[in-house]
């Protein structure tokens, strides 16, 4: 309520075009907060009042998506290893789920159809439904990425794939190049240690297993934890940014 006061406030002094910006991302980042602390439904309620402001903010239909994927991770937790990564019992229900976080990353894309986020949300969704699709959704992330958060997930979750099929070297590939994008963090170093051990080379996936212990202070910020609860750190820093910034 106090934004739609702000909202009002802006468009009588003449404001609402310096302000939008702010109230939209503002609605983003407390739905993550919402979401990464699993009260899912304030998350979805949350959104909806930004989505009712702002009906063609594509970063809003992101974060309705995030909120169903974060729902489905409650029971499900993918190994980008196995061709299954859920029990029949329960197929039908997360594919419906799944289904309506598709629903919104499409729209996202309708609206911004070079939307990085959406692309890389879409991807894990259509790992989980094994659609065939995931890997071009990831490619486009990386070409449309505006930052190395998200080049970083991608390359991960693309390493994860070819790691499941097998495809050893193509794994590591995209592993170190995930390592290039987030070098303080522990996620590419514990892929890439586990695939030169596969591989026989032990000595190596003890050098990068010590390396990535060395990083162990950094563990908290690493991009894979946000993704897996729903937590936008990257609007927390637009938006404290924005405060300081000198007017």
């Amino acid at each position: 309520m106090a934004y739609r006061a702000l909202l009002v406030a802006s468009e009588r002094i003449g404001q609402r075009d310096r302000l939008d910006p702010f109230i939209r991302r503002w609605y983003r980042f407390v739905a993550s907060v919402y979401t990464s602390s699993e009260l899912l439904r304030a998350a979805s309620a949350h959104v909806q009042s930004g989505l009712d402001l702002f009906p063609e903010d594509a970063d809003l239909h992101v974060a309705r998506g995030i909120i169903v994927e974060v729902t489905v991770r409650k029971n499900l937790v993918p190994d980008w290893r196995r061709h299954t990564v859920y029990s029949e019992d329960n197929r039908a229900r997360v594919e419906a789920a799944l289904a309506t976080a598709t629903n919104d990353y499409m729209r996202a894309l309708s609206i911004d159809g070079h939307n990085a986020e959406a692309h890389l949300h879409l991807g894990w969704v259509r790992f989980v439904l094994g659609d065939g699709r995931d890997k071009g959704e990831f490619a486009a992330a990386i070409a449309d990425a505006a930052d190395d958060t998200i080049r970083y997930l991608a390359h991960l979750f693309l390493g994860g794939l070819a790691e499941r099929e097998n495809r050893l070297a193509d794994a590591l590939q995209e592993y170190e190049l995930a390592r290039t994008a987030g070098p303080d963090f522990q996620t590419p170093l514990v892929a890439l240690s586990r695939v030169e051990q596969t591989l026989g080379h032990d000595s190596r996936a003890r050098e990068l297993a010590l390396a990535g212990l060395q990083l162990e202070k950094h563990a908290a910020d690493d991009p894979w934890w946000d993704h897996r609860i729903g937590f936008d750190r990257e609007s927390l820093y637009w938006l404290r940014d924005e405060v300081r910034r000198p007017r």
